[in-house]
C-alpha cells in the first residue's frame, strides 16, 4: 500500500538524472520499503526496480515503520531523504537517508540516525545543510546536519503533519511554517543557531489548516472553516490576514495551487468536490 506522494529524479530538470520515481509503502504488519521505479520502461515490463528495507524483510528487528509522506530528492548528491514511524519490534529510527544509482540504493556515509526524534508523518525538507522535520507528538522544528548531530525545538501537544517551509520571510533567520492537524493551526517559527522556535500568535488563526502555499511574499492556506486564507506582510507581528469564503463555507478547503502560467489565479478544492479558481492575491 502506498499513501504518500511519489518523488522523482527527472532528466527533464537535470541531464544527469536517472528518470526514477520513488515511493514508500505503508504496511502495518509486513516490512516497509522505499521503492525506486524506472519511469521510462517500467510500463513496458522491461524497466528496473529496486528497493530499500534496511534489511527488515530478513531481520524484523531492522524493519522501519510506515511511510506516510513524499520523499525528498537531492539531485546533486543523488540522495533520498524520507521519514517513517517507529516500528514495534523493529527500528526506532524515523529519518532516513539513502544514496541511489540507476540500479541500487546505498547507505549515506556519516548520516546521523534520528532514533530519539519520534514518529514522523510529514516530509523531511533539506535546507542549507540541515534536515527539517516535525513529529506527530509535538509542535516542533527538528534539524539534523547533513551529516552531523541533531538539534530540536518543540512545543508539546500538537502534531505536525505537513511540510516545513524554509525561509518564508527572507530575514536573517530562516523561518519555518508548520501546519498542525490538531489544536490552533498555523504558526511561524524562526530557526536560530540553537533551533529556537518563536511562535507568533497572529498566525494561530485557522482550525485544521491545509498544507500552505507560498508565492514568495504571501502565504495561502485552506481551512476547515470553509475559507481560503491569505497572510501578507510576513515580517510583521501579526501579519496581515484576509480570507475568502468558498461556496457556502460549510466544508473544508484544501491546499491551494498557484497557476504560474496565469499568475493572477489560485486553484483550490473543497470537500464538496468542487475546484475553485480564485483571484490572486485574494481580494
Amino acid at each position: 500500500m502506498v499513501q504518500g506522494a511519489v518523488a522523482g529524479n527527472y532528466k527533464a530538470y537535470d541531464a544527469t538524472a536517472l528518470d526514477l520515481v520513488f515511493a514508500g509503502t505503508r504496511n502495518v504488519t509486513a516490512a516497509n520499503r522505499l521503492w525506486a521505479l524506472d519511469m521510462v520502461n517500467l510500463g513496458a515490463g522491461s524497466g528496473t526496480s529496486f528497493s530499500f528495507d534496511n534489511g527488515g524483510t530478513g531481520t524484523p528487528a531492522n524493519a522501519f515503520g510506515i511511510i506516510s509522506s513524499q520523499p525528498s530528492v537531492d539531485y546533486a548528491a543523488k540522495r533520498i531523504y524520507f521519514t517513517t514511524r517507529k516500528k514495534a519490534g523493529g527500528s526506532q529510527q524515523t529519518v532516513w537517508c539513502v544514496g541511489f544509482s540507476a540500479t541500487a540504493f546505498t547507505a549515506c556515509p556519516g548520516f546521523a540516525p534520528s532514533t530519539a526524534i519520534g514518529d514522523v508523518d510529514g516530509s523531511v525538507i533539506p535546507w542549507k545543510g540541515n534536515l527539517y522535520v516535525g513529529t506527530t507528538t509535538a509542535r516542533s522544528g527538528s534539524s539534523t546536519r547533513i551529516p552531523g548531530r541533531r538539534r530540536r525545538a518543540s512545543r508539546p501537544g500538537r502534531a505536525d503533519k505537513g511540510l516545513p517551509l524554509p525561509s518564508l520571510c527572507g530575514e536573517s533567520h530562516e523561518a519555518l511554517l508548520l501546519d498542525e492537524l490538531e489544536g490552533l493551526g498555523l504558526h511561524l517559527g524562526r530557526n536560530d543557531s540553537r533551533l529556537g522556535v518563536e511562535e507568533r500568535d497572529g498566525w494561530r488563526r485557522h482550525r485544521v489548516p491545509s498544507i500552505p502555499t507560498f508565492d514568495g511574499t504571501s502565504v495561502f492556506v485552506g481551512s476547515s472553516d470553509g475559507k481560503l486564507h491569505q497572510l501578507t506582510n510576513l515580517a510583521t507581528d501579526p501579519p496581515t490576514h484576509t480570507s475568502l469564503v468558498l461556496g457556502a463555507g460549510t466544508v473544508a478547503v484544501g491546499s491551494p495551487t498557484l497557476d504560474y502560467a496565469v499568475p493572477n489565479l489560485l486553484y483550490v478544492g473543497t470537500d464538496a468536490g468542487l475546484v475553485y479558481a480564485v483571484q490572486h492575491p485574494v481580494p
